[in-house]
């Protein structure tokens, strides 16, 4: 009784770890988020220090980037980060394995479509499994779209003449429908 409470939560401004918010007073794990559940940015795991601030408060983020590491009761379902030990990444929401920061290592260009597209697009559909993706309204033959997207030997058309590029088109850069002495 008698000592100054600044956020006036009943606390003294000496017992209080927030002096000037209200709504919380404990921070047992001393990691700058408050215990206090109902309270202003509470600390989700009290009791292990941590950094996040992404999806919880207060929580282990290995990778500092602001999501909190998955535990047993917070999983990537639930919004804990996917790629923990990549601080470019942390949601991949159609769950391929390419995080869906563009910008970010081994960023998804397809980011609501699953696919294991690698060799001219990451993460897209890729129907024959050839590593090139499927064409599609944004991503043609001509941006490197695969020019076959059933045949896992075939991938480049660029001539649109249905034969492959360098592998049996005699003249990639010409449309043509020869057959008999140069396809």
């Amino acid at each position: 009784l008698g000592c100054a409470d600044s956020d006036g939560d009943g606390y003294a401004d000496v017992d209080d770890a927030f002096p000037s918010e209200s709504t919380q007073w404990a921070d047992a794990d001393a990691d700058g988020y408050g215990d206090e559940a109902s309270g202003f940015q509470a600390d989700a795991c009290p009791s292990a220090s941590g950094t996040s601030t992404r999806d919880r408060f207060g929580c282990p983020d290995s990778d500092n980037d602001g999501s909190s590491d998955n535990d047993s009761s917070w999983t990537v379902g639930n919004g804990a980060d996917a790629f923990p030990s990549d601080a470019t990444q942390w949601v991949d929401g159609d769950g391929d394995g390419y995080g869906d920061n563009p910008a970010g290592t081994n960023g998804d260009q397809c980011p609501t479509f699953s696919g294991t597209s690698t060799q001219d697009r990451l993460g897209c559909p890729d129907t024959d499994g050839d590593g090139y993706s499927d064409p599609d309204s944004l991503w043609t033959i001509d941006d490197g779209a695969d020019g076959c997207p059933n045949d896992p030997a075939r991938w480049g058309d660029s001539d649109g003449d249905g034969d492959d590029d360098g592998v049996d088109d005699d003249c990639p850069a010409f449309f043509g429908t020869s057959m008999h002495d140069r396809k």
